[in-house]
């Protein structure tokens, strides 16, 4: 790799992730992977402490360390979160203050894996900037082609090798991509939320964050993109849709599926085919695994699989009963490119009713009949010409 910025793609279980920690070992460079979780060290009660601990490992002055957190939280939009628990950032807050972290450090180089998972446009268009103005050599790994194989190199990873290329083609089926109506669909499934105000507290009870009221309804046999910066309060609201978060006012919803980004977390069984039985059966489960194309691979681990399969399992769990809504935060975070077109047509023939009229062919039972419901969030622009209306927050 004969520059100093390079791009490599790969699909989930090629070994990508692997190979770019590999990369960073045998370098020396900072390394951020695709759970940016999993580098924030929660020993610290702020951000701005957080953001701090790498420094101070290091013995770099006070003054200094206060000087680099102010620039990097100016750079990557986090002065409002410097006083925020790290714990309660969204997905995308936490891959910046990862990224942040690491940077911080003033490092020779840098590997970062999957580094737009989750990220909004604004953190997309900084990290760009970052990289282009970066002094070493920077890797970026990457499940996807993207925005960021646009400068450096480009490779796709295979078989444990590189080779040079271009950018595949996606072919995602395509929906009525417009404004939120504002007549009624008047279905059974619709969510309905009626002066609903929401709030998120942290575990000593304190509010960190709240929205509304809001008066919105989500048609029934429609797909709804809620699009919004990180933070606004997309999973919040999706959270108090599913009653899993207080909420005051009046929300009326169906039997809801719900798919949360941290997927892996979720998973509670030793295999594919009871974790999606999992409040359900193993009939329901068997057909969930089939429809998502995963039969194959109903007795292995969930954590053994793929992420792109995780990710398909995910979508079987939330599904498997039958909701009449169905909830996906960030749903293609792990996604692979042939992942993502399986999983777009997947979402556009649930809300057709075809998985509903599945189980009833097999004699099955369902949760809820007629039309379901989709909401779902995601800052991939290519991926949301599958929705028919858009919600900004």
């Amino acid at each position: 790799m004969e520059t100093q910025r390079s791009f490599i793609w790969g699909a989930s279980g090629s070994g990508l992730s692997e190979y770019a920690w590999q990369i960073s070992e045998d370098t020396q460079v900072a390394w951020v992977g695709n759970d940016a979780a999993a580098h924030i060290t929660l020993l610290r009660a702020t951000v701005e402490e957080e953001l701090a601990f790498g420094m101070e490992q290091r013995g770099v002055p006070r003054e200094v360390m206060l000087a680099r957190i102010r620039e990097a939280a100016a750079q990557w939009g986090l002065e409002p979160l410097l006083r925020r628990d790290p714990a309660s950032l969204s997905t995308g807050q936490t891959r910046r203050v990862a990224i942040a972290s690491a940077l911080l450090a003033r490092p020779e180089g840098l590997v970062l894996d999957c580094p737009l998972d989750g990220c909004d446009a604004q953190a997309a268009d900084t990290l760009i900037q970052v990289i282009e103005g970066f002094p070493g050599q920077v890797t970026i790994c990457d499940r996807r082609w993207n925005a960021l194989a646009q400068s450096g190199a480009n490779y796709r990873f295979a078989n444990g090798a590189l080779e040079r290329a271009e950018a595949p083609r996606a072919q995602l089926p395509k929906g009525a991509y417009k404004p939120l109506l504002t007549a009624t669909h008047g279905g059974s499934n619709d969510v309905v939320l009626q002066e609903a105000s929401i709030e998120r507290k942290d575990p000593r009870g304190q509010q960190r964050f709240g929205i509304g009221p809001l008066t919105l309804r989500f048609p029934a046999g429609r797909i709804t993109h809620l699009r919004g910066v990180n933070g606004c309060g997309k999973t919040t609201l999706m959270l108090a849709i599913g009653g899993l978060i207080p909420s005051r006012g009046h929300i009326n919803a169906p039997a809801i599926g719900w798919m949360p980004t941290a997927m892996d977390q979720s998973f509670s069984q030793r295999s594919a085919l009871l974790e999606a039985a999992l409040g359900s059966d193993e009939e329901h489960a068997q057909e969930a695994l089939e429809w998502c194309g995963l039969a194959e691979l109903a007795h292995k681990h969930p954590l053994d699989l793929n992420s792109t399969q995780r990710r398909l399992l995910a979508f079987a769990c939330a599904i498997v009963r039958g909701p009449g809504a169905l909830l996906l935060d960030e749903p293609t975070i792990g996604l692979d490119t042939e992942g993502i077109e399986r999983f777009a047509r997947l979402i556009r023939e649930f809300v057709q009713g075809n998985w509903h009229a599945r189980l009833a062919s097999r004699g099955l039972s369902a949760l809820e009949q007629g039309a379901p419901t989709v909401i779902w969030s995601c800052h991939e622009v290519d991926f949301a010409g599958i929705s028919d209306f858009v919600l900004d927050l």
